[in-house]
This record gives C-alpha cells, structure tokens and sequence, in this order.
C-alpha cells in the first residue's frame, strides 16, 4: 500500500487499520468533525485500487515559538501519528508578524514601524499622529510618527533640557534643537555622518556658546542610544535601516 501524493508513511503506523474487516461495506464518519474533502487520504492497494482505509490530516501552522505539523487520523480507529514538521517561522502580513507583531525586514522600515506604532501607541496627538513613549526617572522620550510613516519626530525631556529632532524617509539630514535652561541650539547634521559619540560633528559650534556643545552632543548620543536599545532592537530594526549610515 502506499499513499498519494507521493508520500511514505512512517514505520511505526501500521497500515491496515484493525477497525476495518476484510469486505466491510461499511463508511467512515469524518475526523476531526467537519474536515473539507480536500482533507481526505485515500489509500491504495498494490493494484492501484483503492481500499476501504481513509486517513484525515489536521496541518498544524508554525508559529514564530512553535513549529508547525500535520496530524494524520484514520477516520475508523482513531490511530494517528504527526508529520511533516515545519520550523517555527514568522507569518508577515502587510507590514508585522501576525502572532507576533515584528516587522517584516524585507519591508521599507520606516512603514513597518509606523505599523507597529499605531498598534502598540501610548496615545494618538491632536494632528492624528501615532506616539510612543518611554519613561526613565525623570526624563521621557517619544517618537512621533505622521500616518504616512514618512516623518519621525525624537523628544527628550528632562530637568532643564529639551531635545527634538526629526527625519524623514525622504532626506538625508536630521534638523535638531536643544534647549538647556535658556539657552537654545540648533543643528543640522547629515544621517550619513551622525556617529556617537558625535561631538566631532559639533567642532563648528561658536565657541561663546562654552560647553554648551557638549551637552547638546551628549543627549543626541543618548537619545539615539535609548531609541536603538529601547524600540528598535526589540523588533529587529536598527537606526542603519532608516539612513543612518554610521549607527
């Protein structure tokens, strides 16, 4: 006997199935319950012909921590075995896993991301956009997202300091300001020379400005640090995928 398509059993499952008695008119309710003919397994004797032995399969989808299987069932006696083992394995949908919410990498990751956002917001803005935060002490950090995907807004807000800056899947520079008490800065840097630490990209600073520069880099490296580690890397993303040539 073999089975169709062309597919070995297993040694140990017995291929005649003890419920069935030579001659035996007799047919086989379905299982599980409900199963499409599709589902069927007809075997066949060494003629060719088929006989009165039926198998249904149940596939078991793999899942991003399980993997996936078939259970075989004879329909008379309830003998089964499993097989046809599947690794476990992400399942995209247009832009996240649907089990477990990752990215698809092989999409455009500024969109994958938003994707993500808008699933998992802390909150929605007045203008519609979609929020993330992430507290630590006294300081907080968001990104902001359009709907679109196409512009990130990066916030800090601490004791005395204010960071934002903003890119966009459609420039290669990032628009930066920083407040320390009083005094406001700004810079605009390249996505494709923004390093940490990155205060070499600050050596043009006016030099009234004293060490201001230098607390301005230092949140920059931080706030990049606490986006990398804190959203990012959790879904497989990284700031190299959004321009970021050098992080």
């Amino acid at each position: 006997m073999h089975l169709l398509p062309s597919k070995q059993l297993p040694a140990h499952y017995k291929p005649r199935c003890p419920a069935v008695k030579s001659g035996s008119p007799d047919s086989y309710p379905a299982y599980p319950h409900n199963l499409p003919a599709e589902y069927r397994i007809q075997y066949l004797d060494q003629s060719g012909f088929p006989t009165r032995q039926q198998s249904w399969f149940l596939p078991l989808a793999a899942t991003c921590s399980s993997q996936g299987y078939t259970v075989y069932t004879c329909q008379k006696c309830g003998s089964s075995y499993t097989d046809s083992y599947v690794a476990p394995q992400h399942d995209y949908g247009k832009y996240l896993c649907i089990y477990c919410d990752k990215p698809d990498p092989t999409m455009d990751p500024y969109y994958s991301l938003m994707a993500w956002i808008e699933k998992h917001q802390a909150y929605t803005n007045e203008n519609g956009e979609y929020v993330w935060v992430y507290r630590s002490g006294n300081a907080e950090y968001k990104v902001t997202c359009n709907n679109m995907g196409s512009r990130y807004i990066v916030e800090y807000n601490g004791k005395e300091e204010f960071l934002n800056f903003c890119f966009y899947n459609d420039a290669d520079f990032v628009d930066s300001y920083y407040h320390l008490g009083e005094i406001p800065g700004r810079a605009i840097l390249s996505k494709e020379t923004i390093t940490i630490p990155s205060l070499p990209l600050f050596n043009g600073y006016p030099t009234e400005y004293g060490n201001f520069k230098y607390s301005f880099s230092n949140r920059l490296d931080d706030t990049f640090s606490v986006i990398q580690r804190e959203l990012l890397s959790p879904l497989g993303l990284n700031l190299h995928m959004f321009g970021f040539k050098l992080l």
